[in-house]
């Protein structure tokens, strides 16, 4: 038995050696742009992290004064300033006719 053997263009070879160059260098650029990335991510988070720490520091300290000036001590030391009183009688709900 004799076998045949598929033959090869000659112009296929060097086709096909361009497409895997191309191939190949797109592989590098891309792992040479994702260096470069990682590279740029960094440098930014370092730049940021105080800017970072700043804010949680304001944050914090912002949380303080919420939670100073809204403690009921503190409101009823304004209320006593504006003059309000507690009334002893209990609430009333005025409705308006009109409804």
């Amino acid at each position: 038995m004799h076998r045949r053997r598929l033959r090869t263009s000659k112009k296929l070879t060097p086709i096909a050696y361009f497409v895997l160059a191309l191939f190949v260098s797109m592989f590098l650029v891309t792992v040479w742009f994702s260096s470069y990335q990682d590279k740029t991510i960094e440098e930014v988070r370092e730049e940021l992290e105080p800017h970072k720490h700043f804010l949680l520091d304001e944050i914090s300290e912002l949380e303080r004064q919420e939670a100073k000036l809204t403690s009921v001590k503190n409101i009823h030391k304004i209320a006593k300033k504006l003059n309000m009183i507690q009334s002893s009688e209990p609430v009333q709900i005025l409705q308006d006719d009109k409804n």
